[in-house]
């Protein structure tokens, strides 16, 4: 039985830069889970790296070596595949490395958002028009119900539209609209990520980050 510990340390694998936006949640989700346990994140930097990783093995051995920790989180959009052929693509890496991170002491939990990453960010309305620098804006945002946020076939571009409509900018101001640094803004903005307890792939997560706590002695039996 492994024993009780006092701080956890996780290290997020995302697909780009973009997906730093999931810090957020992963660290929302932990709180949910393991109370006030103290909890450090880390961004794996593929620009770091000393040869660009060339598939998620690499990615993942680069995660390994700079950036140590309890938990590797390793994120892939479903985007238009099932999202069980990425999990099988994450199960598959873990399983070929399965000695390396057993001889750190690493468990990998895979994220795997249904289509893309920006869906868990759509439900905030508060949080979008702050992130869009205009957190009393009267402008109506179209957003989806939580419901159907799985069911959309492009959370990007809906999330970037919102974001921009947010701004009432107009003209060369609207152009110059740092659409990037706000869905950031938007994941930091959120307080509370209960609401994507309703979708399938959430549960999902929180399932498979339950259970790795557990094996990992975060949290009781």
């Amino acid at each position: 039985m492994p024993k009780q510990r006092i701080h956890l340390r996780y290290t997020l694998l995302g697909d780009g830069t973009s997906d730093r936006a999931l810090m957020p949640v992963l660290d929302w989700l932990l709180s949910q889970l393991a109370g006030s346990l103290p909890v450090e994140g880390m961004w794996a930097d593929i620009s770091r790296a000393p040869q660009k990783p060339s598939n998620l093995r690499e990615r993942v051995l680069f995660a390994l070596d700079y950036f140590p920790a309890d938990i590797l989180f390793i994120h892939r959009d479903a985007e238009a595949q099932p999202p069980e052929l990425r999990h099988g693509e994450v199960r598959a890496v873990s399983d070929e490395l399965s000695h390396l991170l057993a001889s750190q002491d690493v468990k990998t939990v895979a994220v795997v958002p249904i289509r893309m990453m920006e869906a868990w960010l759509l439900f905030d309305e508060p949080a979008i028009r702050l992130a869009a620098g205009n957190p009393h804006g009267l402008v109506k945002l179209k957003l989806p119900k939580v419901k159907a946020l799985e069911g959309l076939s492009d959370p990007k571009m809906i999330l970037r539209d919102v974001l921009v409509q947010a701004t009432e900018l107009q003209g060369r101001h609207r152009r110059k609209f740092d659409i990037p640094h706000s869905v950031q803004r938007v994941a930091s903005s959120i307080c509370d990520f209960s609401p994507l307890l309703h979708l399938k792939a959430f549960q999902r997560l929180k399932a498979d980050l339950e259970a790795v706590l557990r094996q990992q002695g975060f949290i009781g039996k």
